[in-house]
Formats: C-alpha cells, sequence, structure tokens
C-alpha cells in the first residue's frame, strides 16, 4: 500500500498459526532521516507492529533500535539509506 499523502509504502499482516504480526515501512524519497525501511515483527498485534515501524521509521537508527525493543518488538529488521541492514536477534 502507498500512502499518497507521504509515498510511504506500508504493509502489515497477522501470521495466525504463529500469532505473529509484521509491518514493513518505507520512508518516501524526500527522508529527513537515515532510515530507508523498517520490519517489526510482534506477537499477536498487526496494529501494534504497524504503529511501532511508522514510529521507527521517522527517527534515526539509534533512536528506532530503543523505541522498538522498549515497544516489544520480538525482531525487527532496519536498512538505513545506504541499504545496509541492522536487525535485533
Amino acid at each position: 500500500v502507498i500512502e499518497k499523502t507521504t509515498a510511504n509504502a506500508q504493509h502489515a499482516f497477522y501470521y495466525k498459526v504463529l500469532n505473529v504480526a509484521a509491518a514493513t515501512v518505507e520512508h518516501g524519497n524526500g527522508a529527513q532521516t537515515d532510515i530507508k525501511s523498517v520490519t517489526v515483527f510482534t506477537e499477536g498485534s498487526a496494529c501494534k507492529a504497524q504503529r511501532l515501524a511508522t514510529a521507527a521509521v521517522g527517527t534515526n537508527l539509534s533512536n528506532a533500535k530503543k523505541l522498538l525493543k522498549d515497544g516489544g518488538a520480538t525482531r525487527f529488521v532496519l536498512i538505513d539509506q545506504n541499504g545496509n541492514f541492522l536487525q535485533n536477534p
């Protein structure tokens, strides 16, 4: 899904079998952040995963890591503007 007001790509899924939700938010071309994309995995709620990913993509890498860990993300993958991957376990 491309949000027309900001040109950000957003995806959220809930996997009932595993009770895991995933959300990916990609920042638009006019990004004022060092983050290009965030994918978040949480237990039980696609809304929670989407909120965390949306909040994280608007910050910088170090603040995003703290926000996602404190916010209860089970796993996450951050991609910076150079295409480098940063993930937790």
